[in-house]
């Protein structure tokens, strides 16, 4: 369930507001844990963290978007955001495992 909602949060958030996103997800996740007897709280960490790990479109941040201004394609964000992302959801999901015993 916490790699479910961390890869959700990565990928949406690549073309969604951050803000938002964890909203929409957090008031999924938490209630959906606590049916199914899971401590809430790695699942929303987990919600926050995969939105937070958006950098693979150049739509995921601000910043992003404002240095497309210097020439870069979309495939140039998507080879080292994707690249960045993937190794975020594995370290972020490996430190949840390990801290909360899931």
């Amino acid at each position: 369930m916490v790699a479910l909602f961390l890869l959700a949060g990565w990928l949406i958030s690549m073309f969604m507001s951050n803000g938002s996103l964890v909203s929409m997800l957090a008031s999924i996740a938490v209630p959906m844990a606590v049916e199914y007897g899971i401590s809430p709280i790695p699942i929303a960490i987990a919600c926050v963290i995969g939105s937070n790990l958006a950098m693979a479109t150049p739509v995921a941040t601000t910043t992003i978007t404002m240095v497309q201004v210097a020439g870069y394609r979309f495939k140039d964000y998507f080879r080292l955001g994707g690249l960045v992302g993937v190794i975020g959801v594995i370290t972020a999901w490996t430190a949840l495992v390990l801290l909360y015993r899931l």
